[in-house]
């Protein structure tokens, strides 16, 4: 009887565990994309500035 205690426990404990490194897997995902968004948004914003040598929208 008491090894099935330790046993539901020790697979309540996995249980945690896992779901604890999914959400942090995926806000590690989070952050990297928004990173990612970020720095290739502020690339384009660099050639067309250098593209239009300072002055506003070229058409």
């Amino acid at each position: 009887m008491k090894e099935i205690i330790k046993e539901a426990g020790y697979k309540q404990l996995l249980g945690i565990i896992e779901k604890t490194y999914s959400i942090s897997r995926q806000k590690a995902f989070q952050i990297v994309n928004f990173e990612l968004i970020s720095t290739h948004w502020l690339i384009g914003k660099h050639i067309i500035e250098f593209e239009q040598k300072g002055k506003s929208k070229v058409w």
